[in-house]
């Protein structure tokens, strides 16, 4: 039985209320392969004429457009072998290094694929205990800000192009000079523990540095009001892979909030572990 009972039984697919209609002109294009006008006879005798002169000269302007056109090649530079091979890089066989993400506090692992040298690609490092192979949008397209055309190629004196030689002696030269004064050193959050060593053997040098870390997006009050509970600053990870039932209160666990990448993992299942 049709769905439309005033109208055909039509099983096939139709494109329009006409085709749907069996309207009689649709009807005959059907069967018509082409539609009408599409295989006249060609005739060149029809088509107007054209000089030698304006031949050669439509011949001309299109070489000249194309050559123009093959010619705005951006400059890569010279390929060339290496002539002493680093041990550990071979061409076309990519590298893989284990790293720590600093796109975020939470410091997860990932590994870094690289090609000759060039990391072009980051992944969550499936050996972390934290993240176990996986990664957030951010960390992945922290890879970009290598390769950010707007990033300073080159040390800066006064905003006009230096070198790193002369950018240390203005430094040294400056810390010396008040060496006898407090020098404050503003950063951001400090996640890294190489970092924290180099902040370290700084203050070591010059004994008046204080260092000053601010962010402007943390979990501070969080951990502030969980010492205040329960007298420490390291709050336990909860099991959502062994949880029945959730109750979140204005709290994204899945978005930004703690150790959001590990509990995606876990409130995924456990066969994303």
């Amino acid at each position: 039985m049709s769905e439309f009972p005033h109208l055909p039984d039509k099983k096939e697919l139709w494109k329009s209320l006409r085709d749907l209609n069996c309207d009689p002109e649709v009807e005959k294009i059907k069967h018509d392969e082409f539609l009408e006008g599409v295989t006249e006879p060609f005739n060149p005798g029809r088509l107007p004429g054209i000089s030698r002169r304006k031949f050669f000269a439509l011949v001309s302007a299109g070489a000249a457009l194309t050559a123009t056109a093959c010619s705005d090649y951006r400059d890569k530079g010279e390929i060339i072998p290496y002539n002493k091979r680093p041990a550990d890089i071979l061409p076309g066989v990519a590298n893989y290094y284990a790293s720590t993400c600093g796109g975020c506090s939470q410091g997860c692992g990932i590994l870094i694929k690289t090609r000759e040298g060039r990391p072009i690609k980051i992944d969550g490092n499936p050996d972390h205990p934290i993240n176990k192979g996986k990664i957030c949008a951010t960390g992945q397209a922290s890879l970009l800000d290598l390769y950010d055309p707007e990033r300073l190629k080159d040390p800066l004196i006064n905003r006009k192009k230096s070198e790193w030689k002369n950018v240390d002696k203005e430094i040294i030269r400056a810390l010396t000079a008040v060496q006898k004064e407090e020098i404050a050193v503003i950063t951001g959050g400090v996640t890294s523990p190489t970092s924290k060593k180099v902040l370290d053997d700084f203050a070591a040098r010059y004994p008046a540095v204080k260092v000053y870390s601010y962010t402007p997006l943390d979990d501070s009050r969080r951990r502030e009001a969980w010492y205040a509970s329960y007298g420490s600053y390291e709050y336990p990870a909860v099991k959502f892979d062994e949880s029945d039932v959730i109750l979140a209160l204005d709290s994204d666990f899945l978005g930004n909030e703690g150790s959001f990448i590990e509990n995606m993992r876990k409130f995924s299942g456990p066969q994303s572990s």
